[in-house]
């Protein structure tokens, strides 16, 4: 099992900079409205979610949203969400370590979570953290829409 290219790597250690038990999500819109904003979460033990969020009759809803795992040094896409489907390549345990996965299932989430990740940083630029006017952890654009 491949773990993310070093350059979509360097993109989601970015992304995650900064988001903790403490501070366990981010928001990137760097973009005027221009694209949809990067919504970072950390979702458990080593285990982080990427999202665009939209809004559909009063309710945000997150389209895609790619969940991610920190393993042994590396990424490791694990399930995707995308217009209400639910696709989980790699099983984890308690502690979001991978323990069984569906080779053409991963194949295919870890191509298209390298496209997302290159795409959010052409999008969205910078995505250093920077100080929040409030406490409630890093983020480029307030606090998290979710």
């Amino acid at each position: 099992m491949r773990a993310l290219s070093d350059k979509h790597a360097r993109i989601l250690d970015a992304l995650t900079t900064g988001v903790d038990d403490e501070h366990p999500h981010r928001r990137i819109d760097n973009t005027g409205g221009a694209f949809m904003p990067a919504v970072i979460e950390k979702v458990g033990p080593a285990r982080y979610s990427v999202a665009h969020y939209f809004e559909q009759n009063g309710d945000l809803v997150a389209d895609p949203d790619l969940e991610f795992v920190r393993q042994d040094g590396g990424w490791f896409p694990v399930a995707i969400t995308q217009c209400g489907l639910y696709r989980r390549a790699a099983e984890t345990d308690e502690q979001g370590r991978i323990v069984a996965y569906n080779r053409r299932a991963y194949a295919d989430l870890r191509s298209f979570a390298g496209m997302l990740l290159t795409n959010i940083k052409a999008q969205q630029g910078d995505l250093a953290p920077r100080p929040a006017a409030t406490d409630e952890g890093p983020t480029t654009e307030g606090p998290t829409t979710r």
